[in-house]
C-alpha cells in the first residue's frame, strides 16, 4: 500500500516538474543534442515552439522555429521544414534580427538544393552572403560561399565548384567553423578528379572533426563518401563496412534521405561485383524512398543505374523502361526550372507594362495642362491665326487617318508573321526535343564506363559526336574466353548516322549472342548480310549505299592472342619498346548495294604481350580541318591526316591511357581552333 502511494506521488511530482518547464528549457535541451540526435531534438524543438507561442515570446519563437525546421530537414520532413523557415523569417524581419535572417537564409538554401531547386537555393545563398557582409561576419561569408560551391557541384558544374573550394582553402583561417565543411567539399572535388588518396585524406579529416563536434549527420555523410572512395579503388570489403556504418547512423536518427543514400552506395558495390540480384534489390529500396520523399535528383540517378544494370544482364526491355523513368525525372526537373524562368519573365514584363502605363498617363496629364494654357493664350490672338490652326488641325487629322490605316495593315502583317514564327519555333523545339531524346536512347547502347573499367582497367575512350546524336559508337561484349570490342563509323553523322548505328549495334548483338560467332571476319561477313537485308540493298533497283567502317577485335583473356578484322579502318598496335605496328583493313565497307561484288573479310591473328596497347579509331580525327594559324570558321585550314595521327599516337605510347586521352583531346581542339567539327570522333585505347 505504501509502495503504491509512493509511486503515485512520484508520478504526480514528475508531471508537475515537466509542466513547469518553459520554452527556454526545451530550446536549450534541443540545442545540446541537435547534432548527435536530430530525431530527439525534433520533439524538443516542437515543444519549444509550442511553449513560446503560449508565453508570447516572439524572439524565442523565431529561434525555435528555425531549429525545428533544421531537424525537420535532417529527418526528411521537407514540407514542415519549409513552413517553419517561412514563419521564422516573418518573425526575424519584424524584430529586425539580421544575423538570424542570415543563418536562416543558409538553412533555406540547403533545403532547396536538397530538393534540386537550384534557382531558389542560389537566391538564399546569395542573400546570406550579402547579409553576412553587411554584418562584417567574415566566417559567415565563408560559409555562404562554401554552400554556393556545393550548389554548383550538385548542378554538375564541377569546374566552377572546384574553383570556389580551392579559393576558400587559401583564405579560410585555421580553426574557422566553416573549415570542417570545406574539408568534405575538397574531398569530393578530389574524388571526382580521380585523386582518390587525397580524397580519402580529406574525408577522414572531415570525419574526425564531425566526431569531435558530435555531429551524427556529418559522421554518416563522411562514412558514405569514404565508402565510395573504397568502391572506386576496388576495395569492396572496406567500402561495404563504411556504407554499413553510414546506414546504421542514418537509421538511428530516422534520416530517411540518408538511408536512401547509403542503400544506393551498397548497391553500387554489389553492382561492381556483378552481384546483380543483391544490387537491384538495394537500388529498388533506395528508389522507393527517394520517390516517397520527393528527392528527384536521387530518383533520377538511381533509375539510370538500374537501367545500366538491366542492360548488363541483357534485359533490354526492362533497361529501356527504366531509362524512360530516368528521363521523365530529368525532364520534370528541367521543366520546373523552365516554368520558373517563364514566371519570372512574365512578372518582369507585367511590372514593366504597368510602369509604362503610369508614364503614359503622366505624359498625357502634362500634355493636357499645356494644351489648356495654349488655348487660353490663343483666345487673345487674332481670328486668322485660329482659322490657320483649324486648317492645320484638319491636315493633321487627314494625315493621321492615312497613317493609322497604314499602321493597321502593318500590324496585321506583323501578327501573321509572328504567328508563323511561333509555329516554326514550336516545330524546331519538337524536332530538337526528339533528337535529344534519341541521344539518351543511343547513349544507353554504349557500354557503361564501369563495364569498360572492369574488363580493361588500363584504357580510354575519346568519344566526341559532331551533333547531338552520332554515327560513331564503340562496343564491347565479354564471352567465356574472349573480349570482343570495336569502334564503328556509320555512314553520315547526326540523325542518319544515328539510325545506322542502331542497325549496326543490333547486327553485332545478333552475330555474337544469337549466331554465337566469335571470329571477327565471320562477324563482319554476317554484319554485311544483316545490313543488306535490313536496308534491302540486294534488290535490283536499290540505291541505298549506306553502310559502315569498323575495327573489330577479339582478345583471348588468358593467352593475349588478338584476332582482328577491319572494314576500311586499320588497327594500330603500340609495343612496349616504342614501336608502332599497323595492321591493314580490307578496302571495303560493311554493307553493299546491288551490282557490287563483296569479298569475305580477312581475319588477322597476332600474339600480343603484357604492356602492348591496342588503338581502334574512326576517321573523324584524321579528316578534321584546322591548323596552327586557323583564325576563323571560314579561313580554310588543312586536314590533320592519317600520317600525322600515327605520329601523334607513337609519341604518346609512354604515357598512361588516361594521359593519352587528355593529349588527344587537347590536340584535337588546338588543331580545330574556331573551325566547325566535320565528323564524329571515336578513339579507343586498351593497354594489356
Amino acid at each position: 500500500m505504501k509502495k503504491g502511494f509512493l509511486l503515485l506521488t512520484l508520478s504526480l511530482f514528475c508531471n508537475l516538474f515537466i509542466q513547469a518547464q518553459d520554452a527556454a528549457f526545451y530550446y536549450t535541451k534541443g540545442k545540446e543534442i541537435i547534432l548527435s540526435r536530430p530525431d530527439s531534438a525534433f520533439t524538443l524543438f516542437e515543444k519549444a515552439v509550442e511553449f513560446s507561442r503560449k508565453e508570447k515570446n516572439d524572439s524565442l519563437l523565431g529561434l525555435s522555429l528555425h531549429e525545428f525546421g533544421k531537424t525537420c530537414y535532417e529527418t526528411s520532413k521537407y514540407v514542415k521544414a519549409t513552413e517553419s523557415f517561412a514563419e521564422a523569417e516573418t518573425i526575424f524581419e519584424k524584430l529586425k534580427r539580421d544575423a538570424d535572417l542570415a543563418e536562416l537564409d543558409l538553412s533555406r538554401g540547403r533545403l532547396f538544393v536538397k530538393l534540386s531547386d537550384f534557382d531558389q537555393g542560389s537566391k538564399y545563398f546569395v542573400s546570406a552572403q550579402r547579409r553576412f557582409t553587411l554584418l562584417n561576419d567574415y566566417s559567415g561569408q565563408l560559409r555562404a560561399e562554401n554552400n554556393i560551391g556545393v550548389m554548383y557541384f550538385e548542378k554538375g558544374d564541377l569546374k566552377r565548384a572546384q574553383s570556389i573550394f580551392f579559393e576558400l582553402q587559401k583564405k579560410t583561417p585555421a580553426g574557422d567553423r566553416s573549415q570542417v565543411d570545406l574539408f568534405g567539399n575538397l574531398a569530393i572535388m578530389f574524388f571526382y578528379t580521380e585523386q582518390l588518396d587525397s580524397a580519402l585524406l580529406y574525408f577522414r579529416r572531415s570525419l574526425q572533426e564531425h566526431k569531435l563536434n558530435g555531429n551524427t549527420d556529418g559522421v554518416a555523410v563522411n562514412y558514405n563518401n569514404i565508402g565510395h572512395v573504397f568502391n572506386k579503388k576496388g576495395q569492396y570489403d572496406s567500402a561495404m563496412v563504411s556504407f554499413n556504418r553510414s546506414l546504421d547512423l542514418y537509421s538511428s536518427v530516422n534520416n530517411h534521405a540518408g538511408v536512401c543514400l547509403a542503400l544506393g552506395g551498397k548497391a553500387q558495390v554489389f553492382h561492381k561485383r556483378k552481384m546483380f540480384d543483391q544490387a537491384m534489390e538495394l537500388y529498388r529500396q533506395s528508389f522507393s524512398i527517394s520517390q516517397n520523399l520527393g528527392l528527384k535528383f536521387f530518383a533520377e540517378n538511381t533509375s539510370l543505374r538500374m537501367a545500366n544494370l538491366e542492360a548488363e544482364r541483357g534485359n533490354y526491355e526492362n533497361a529501356f523502361s527504366l531509362l524512360k523513368t530516368h528521363l521523365s525525372y530529368r525532364d520534370s526537373t528541367q521543366n520546373e526550372k523552365s516554368d520558373r524562368l517563364v514566371e519570372e519573365m512574365q512578372a518582369r514584363f507585367s511590372m514593366e507594362k504597368k510602369e509604362a502605363q503610369i508614364d503614359s498617363l503622366r505624359q498625357q496629364q502634362e500634355l493636357s495642362d499645356l494644351k489648356i494654357i495654349a488655348q487660353q493664350e490663343e483666345a487673345d490672338k487674332k481670328s486668322y491665326l485660329v482659322n490657320g490652326m483649324l486648317i492645320i488641325s484638319l491636315l493633321i487629322l487627314i494625315m493621321g487617318g492615312v497613317m493609322y490605316s497604314a499602321y493597321r495593315n502593318k500590324r496585321k502583317s506583323n501578327q501573321l508573321l509572328t504567328i508563323r514564327n511561333l509555329e516554326i519555333a514550336q516545330q524546331n523545339k519538337e524536332i530538337k526535343d526528339s533528337i535529344r531524346y534519341a541521344k539518351h536512347i543511343q547513349e544507353a547502347i554504349l557500354p557503361p564506363n564501369e563495364l569498360i573499367e572492369s574488363v580493361f582497367p588500363d584504357s580510354f575512350v575519346f568519344y566526341q559526336p559532331k551533333d547531338i546524336v552520332s554515327g560513331d559508337f564503340y562496343w564491347l561484349e565479354e564471352t567465356e574466353n574472349q573480349i570482343l570490342f570495336a569502334t564503328v563509323d556509320c555512314t553520315g553523322h547526326g540523325v542518319p548516322g544515328a539510325f545506322m548505328s542502331i542497325v549496326a549495334f543490333n547486327g553485332l548483338i545478333q552475330a555474337v549472342n544469337v549466331q554465337k560467332l566469335r571470329k571477327p571476319s565471320e562477324i563482319l561477313d554476317f554484319l554485311t548480310l544483316h545490313v543488306n537485308t535490313i536496308l534491302r540493298q540486294n534488290q535490283e533497283n536499290s540505291t541505298v549505299r549506306d553502310g559502315m567502317d569498323i575495327t573489330l577485335c577479339a582478345l583471348n583473356k588468358k593467352t593475349y592472342t588478338l584476332e582482328y578484322s577491319g572494314a576500311n579502318n586499320p588497327l594500330l598496335i603500340g609495343k612496349s619498346n616504342g614501336e608502332l605496328l599497323e595492321i591493314a583493313a580490307d578496302k571495303q565497307p560493311v554493307g553493299n548495294f546491288s551490282g557490287v561484288n563483296v569479298r569475305p573479310f580477312t581475319n588477322h591473328t597476332l600474339q600480343l604481350e603484357k604492356g602492348d596497347e591496342i588503338f581502334l579509331f574512326s576517321d573523324g580525327f584524321c579528316d578534321q580541318f584546322g591548323g596552327e594559324n586557323v583564325q576563323g570558321r571560314h579561313s580554310g585550314g588543312k586536314k590533320f591526316k592519317y600520317s600525322r595521327f600515327k605520329n601523334k599516337i607513337q609519341s604518346i605510347l609512354a604515357l598512361s591511357p588516361k594521359e593519352q586521352m587528355k593529349v588527344l583531346q587537347s590536340e584535337f581542339e588546338l588543331w580545330k581552333g574556331d573551325l566547325e567539327q566535320l565528323d564524329d570522333v571515336c578513339i579507343m585505347g586498351v593497354k594489356l
